[in-house]
């Protein structure tokens, strides 16, 4: 089991925060104590306590001798309190205290504190003898005693009421807290287990499904024309449904364990544009969809493997959703980076599905039993990989554009690389 400090359970800086909105009501100081007397502190360093009297700031915490007695006595309460729950307790060095033990999850992890008042008039002659004991300034020293407040024991009683139920609060937050961090943590872990066994399983699973699909496309031709050829190809396009969706998600699984690195070389974003219009054109033409593309700038350095299937993942995309209609695709260079735009007329995409469009399976429209929801997801995580950053923009009604924002880099290929045909990092065709 993880053992988790206090901190990392609860926000020391919104903790304050209350706590300082308590001392605006009540006069009546608190902070947190670890087990060992230390006052804790919030991330920018000050103490997570408000309400602090001048005579432990500039006395009683500064000299060693009484700075010690200080923590001596924070340790005793903290041990009366983790025994019989909330104590007054007169300190070592004459103030009184309170303490309530704040358990999380059973464990005692800190304590809410509460003090540096009287309950009565103070012993003046005994704090005058204090001054000279520890070689206080004698007038500043009881000038900040007067300023130590005074309450009645039922103005305290009632509210250490409401400080009892606080570290019980306190304490339920760093539970809940705590299974959370458990819960994701077990989330994460299985994820990875997930990751890798894609990973390394990619191989060996995909070699079947092929020698399937050429059995298949064997069996199909065979009874092409026979009362069983439509079963035969109906087979044969579920198959090939079945291994789109293992490669999408073998992909995936590669690109997520960090199988599949990025191989940067100088890529001709006129050429790779042709070629994707061109393949996508006749499936476009065929739902009504009209393709053109508009690139003036020329080149960029990046994978071209990883940045050609981030492309075509989004015009597989916009050829889904814009029927009929038209898609653009753009290259064009702004300020110190080359924007690659993918522009739809089709139906836009809704405020609310914006930022769900990367999840996995995650699919928006009429149309989604003709995609499998990964295309955007894959998109995305190549997009990372490349050290890139891919952007929408949407409006219902009027259509979609991504835009991939590859930024400038200084090319580090060596010499004579260039004309190198770049080879798959595991990612399916």
């Amino acid at each position: 089991m993880v053992a988790y400090r206090f901190d990392e359970l609860v926000d020391l800086t919104r903790l304050k925060e209350l706590m300082t909105g308590f001392y605006d009501l009540t006069g009546l100081p608190s902070t947190i104590i670890d087990l060992d007397g230390n006052i804790l502190t919030a991330e920018d360093g000050s103490w997570v306590g408000v309400g602090w009297k001048r005579i432990c700031l500039d006395f009683h915490r500064v000299n060693p001798v009484t700075a010690a007695r200080c923590i001596k006595s924070d340790v005793e309460l903290s041990r009366q309190a983790r025994q019989g729950g909330a104590s007054y307790y007169s300190c070592l060095n004459g103030l009184v205290d309170a303490a309530f033990p704040i358990l999380v999850d059973g464990e005692h992890l800190a304590n809410l504190f509460t003090g540096q008042f009287f309950l009565g008039p103070p012993d003046r002659d005994a704090f005058r003898r204090q001054a000279a004991v520890f070689g206080f300034d004698e007038e500043a020293y009881l000038a900040s005693l007067d300023a130590v407040p005074v309450f009645s024991r039922d103005y305290v009683d009632r509210g250490m009421r409401f400080l009892e139920m606080l570290a019980v609060q306190i304490g339920e937050i760093g539970k809940q807290t705590k299974e959370l961090r458990a819960l994701n943590a077990a989330m994460e872990q299985a994820g990875q287990m997930r990751t890798r066994f894609f990973a390394s399983a990619s191989h060996d699973l995909r070699q079947p499904l092929q020698a399937l699909r050429m059995f298949m496309d064997v069996l199909t031709r065979r009874l092409d024309g026979s009362e069983h050829g439509d079963v035969a190809g109906r087979a044969n396009q579920a198959l090939v449904s079945a291994e789109a969706i293992l490669n999408a998600l073998f992909d995936i699984a590669r690109i997520e364990a960090g199988v599949v690195a990025a191989k940067p070389r100088t890529v001709s974003l006129t050429e790779m544009c042709d070629v994707l219009v061109r393949e996508f054109a006749p499936q476009a033409a065929a739902q009504g969809v009209t393709m053109r593309q508009r690139c003036t700038a020329s080149t960029v350095w990046s994978d071209p493997m990883m940045l050609e299937r981030v492309v075509r993942n989004l015009l597989a995309n916009a050829v889904r959703h814009a029927a009929p209609g038209q898609i653009l695709l753009a290259a064009r260079r702004r300020g110190g980076a080359t924007l690659l735009e993918v522009w739809d007329t089709g139906p836009g995409i809704a405020p609310e599905h914006l930022a769900h469009i990367w999840e996995e399976f995650y699919q928006v429209g009429k149309r989604r039993a003709e995609g499998l929801g990964l295309g955007l997801s894959i998109a995305r995580k190549l997009v990372d990989c490349l050290g890139d950053r891919i952007e929408v923009h949407s409006r219902l009604g009027r259509g979609t554009r991504f835009r991939l924002v590859i930024a400038d880099r200084e090319p580090a290929e060596p010499a004579g690389q260039s004309g190198e045909q770049p080879h798959d990092e595991g990612l399916s065709a």
